[in-house]
């Protein structure tokens, strides 16, 4: 939360690390939760199967502008209004996409996405390569001044990339903070435990 609500631009992403079924998801959406109490928007978006940036954007076009979104509009004019709100940088095609897009008058709160933290659910279930991703991903933090979230189970980013040095080269970059989830099996047991209506399990439980 301190590192969401920053004043200024911290210039780092922070990773949450942890195994599949530790919580990471569990956490990020009680931060969130955290995060609307003090007035912090956030887009949360899981890269689960994504293999393009193109699909990236379109996630949050589609959090930012649900009515837009529901329309069948161009692919040029929707990325010429994600162009206005995420700054993204859309390269050599920004001319020809600069004039396909219609005088839309989207207001300020659709406009304005300063105070956004964005969050990167399921790195390393991601199709898109993992620096190459991270390397996008830079591109908001480092250019943009936006608060980013990661969160992997990096034994797996790892497993998928072939080149450990390079990973580690953009982590160190992109990463400021990083945060292991480890899971609480003792605590967990003692709720399962405590919660079972059944004498006969009770037992089972407690000779675990």
């Amino acid at each position: 939360k301190y590192y969401c609500d920053l004043a200024s631009p911290p210039e780092y992403a922070v990773l949450i690390k942890g195994k599949w079924g530790t919580g990471k998801t569990w956490f990020i959406k009680n931060l969130i939760k955290d995060l609307n109490a003090l007035n912090i928007k956030s887009l949360h978006i899981s890269l689960y199967g994504i293999t393009t940036f193109d699909e990236i954007e379109m996630e949050f076009f589609r959090q930012l502008h649900p009515v837009l979104s529901s329309k069948k509009m161009a692919g040029k004019v929707l990325k010429g209004i994600l162009k206005t709100t995420l700054k993204i940088d859309l390269g050599k095609d920004e001319a020809i996409i600069n004039s396909s897009i219609p005088d839309i008058d989207l207001p300020d709160y659709l406009k304005n996405t300063e105070n956004f933290v964005l969050i990167f659910d399921d790195i390393e279930r991601c199709g898109i390569p993992i620096c190459n991703l991270l390397g996008y991903i830079n591109h908001f933090v480092e250019h943009d001044g936006y608060k980013v979230i990661l969160l992997a189970n990096e034994e797996e980013v790892l497993e998928k990339d072939n080149n450990h040095l390079s990973y580690e080269r953009i982590k160190e970059k992109l990463i400021g903070k990083t945060f292991e989830i480890i899971p609480e099996v003792d605590i967990a047991l003692e709720a399962f435990i405590s919660l079972s209506s059944s004498a006969k399990n009770r037992k089972i439980l407690e000779a675990q």
